[in-house]
């Protein structure tokens, strides 16, 4: 089994709260969904973005999370998520000479999972961001869906990703910009997290 969370990472490396416990619960969303939502384009009235993705992924439920890694932070993940159940996954990006978006979309087995992943790879990006250059903020948001939170990371421009879980979908939202920037970096990613979140609403 293999987590496209690790999707965003990998796009910021190179650019460079608590629900109750949901387990039993019918999986609602599909690996087809999170291939279908993946695809949500960024979209801000000030900050052009490209209308079609740069580059695409799909996960392979039946891939295993590997033993180790060099990284020591990426190893720690790894055993944090090896035992939780994806149904499949996918993600997107979109970047140009400035910027990058990724979005990175897991269908979980159960919600209890897809909470167990979300706190998983906030525990990872924020040491991550630490290591990189910098965690400037770490906090719990409202309004989109299930443990929600939003993290901003400077280093080489800034990096700001929202995360959060609705039913068994872990949904994993960044945008860096490494060139002109809006003035408000934040309010453009949440602006997109939303959309995101109205569309994993209606089909929820």
């Amino acid at each position: 089994m293999r987590t496209p969370l690790l999707g965003v990472v990998i796009a910021a490396m190179v650019a460079a709260g608590c629900a109750g416990d949901t387990d039993g619960k019918p999986a609602t969303f599909t690996a087809a969904d999170a291939k279908r939502l993946s695809g949500i384009a960024p979209t801000s009235p000030d900050w052009d973005w490209p209308t079609k993705p740069s580059s695409t992924g799909v996960n392979d439920p039946d891939d295993e999370v590997p033993e180790t890694a060099d990284d020591p932070l990426t190893a720690e993940l790894y055993d944090k998520i090896r035992d939780l159940e994806e149904l499949g996954g996918a993600s997107s990006k979109w970047t140009d000479e400035h910027k990058l978006a990724n979005l990175s979309i897991s269908a979980m087995g159960t919600a209890s999972d897809a909470q167990a992943a979300t706190n998983a790879y906030r525990e990872f990006l924020h040491a991550w961001g630490d290591d990189f250059g910098g965690v400037t903020k770490d906090e719990d948001v409202e309004g989109l869906g299930d443990d929600a939170w939003v993290i901003w990371i400077v280093g080489n421009g800034n990096q700001v990703s929202y995360d959060w879980h609705r039913g068994n979908l872990v949904v994993s939202a960044h945008m860096h910009c490494y060139g002109i920037c809006p003035s408000d970096v934040d309010g453009a990613m949440r602006e997109w997290a939303e959309e995101i979140d109205a569309e994993l609403r209606s089909d929820d």
